[in-house]
């Protein structure tokens, strides 16, 4: 049985148009400029559907989503069901429908050794188009690039998932409290539950989410690993290719910060671990 890579090689052989062909997909490969433009040339509808992904299907409701004390046994067992389940989803119609990844696996290899000739020429070319887009102000340029951010994220191995989960299992397990309702009461006498105890009850919410709030800065702050390495590679290259406006750099460390690791990366790990991708592989 051929691989992709030797069906791709008698599929192309075969064209009418071969070394046209051939010639246009070594320019986007070696010219980072030559991608940059045409993508630029997208309208902000295409350029959407270039990034959108059809969501995992693996999980049906977060994690926290529990209306019942559940014991941290369980609920880890539980959510490593969920992981598999969704990676596996993932594999088979996940990818089928990520066209940013299809387009990545079209210009460069399958398999690339992280730090080679053809690893940092694909960092490089795809850093050149964000740069671009950024400085340009392309409409729906923001998702394209949250995109690549996540898509580095993958090709990396994240050093730091094991301790993330540590927190977040703990996390979820300090603060299963929040979940347990009085179900069996009435209405009546449930509203008129608004007296120290709720008062304490509240306050005790309050302090749950500050220490998971410390936790999680005080994670970011100590732990080397625990923003995906291949994020930081990403955009540390886009920085670089931003050095001639300095407007746009200054601004590069918020978009990764505030648009990046904590409206997208954090938010997916931390309210749907079981389905996303970086906590499922």
């Amino acid at each position: 049985m051929e691989s992709p890579d030797e069906e791709l090689s008698h599929f192309l052989a075969e064209l009418p148009l071969r070394d046209i062909v051939l010639e246009f997909l070594s320019d986007l490969r070696t010219k980072p400029d030559f991608l940059a433009d045409r993508i630029l040339a997208l309208t902000q509808k295409e350029l959407g559907l270039l990034t959108a992904c059809q969501a995992l299907t693996g999980a049906k409701s977060s994690v926290f989503e529990r209306s019942e004390p559940v014991k941290a046994s369980e609920l880890y067992r539980r959510r490593l069901q969920h992981m598999s389940s969704a990676s596996l989803d993932g594999m088979q119609t996940g990818q089928t429908q990520d066209v940013l990844s299809i387009l990545m696996r079209s210009i460069y290899p399958t398999h690339i050794v992280p730090g080679s000739a053809e690893d940092c020429r694909r960092t490089n070319t795809f850093a050149t188009v964000c740069a671009r887009l950024i400085t340009q102000q392309k409409a729906g340029s923001d998702t394209f690039i949250l995109s690549l951010l996540d898509a580095w994220s993958g090709l990396r191995h994240w050093t730091g998932k094991q301790r993330f989960e540590m927190y977040l299992m703990e996390t979820i397990q300090e603060g299963i409290f929040i979940l347990e309702k009085p179900d069996k009461q009435s209405f009546r006498v449930r509203t008129q539950l608004v007296d120290v105890q709720g008062e304490n009850d509240q306050a005790a919410v309050e302090r749950f989410y500050e220490r998971a709030v410390r936790g999680l800065l005080a994670l970011l702050d100590d732990q080397p690993g625990i923003i995906p390495p291949g994020a930081l590679e990403m955009g540390h290259a886009i920085a670089r290719k931003l050095v001639e406006s300095p407007k746009h750099l200054n601004g590069m460390p918020y978009f990764m910060t505030a648009r990046w690791l904590f409206s997208t990366f954090l938010l997916d790990a931390m309210t749907y671990p079981e389905a996303c991708k970086f906590c499922a592989t």
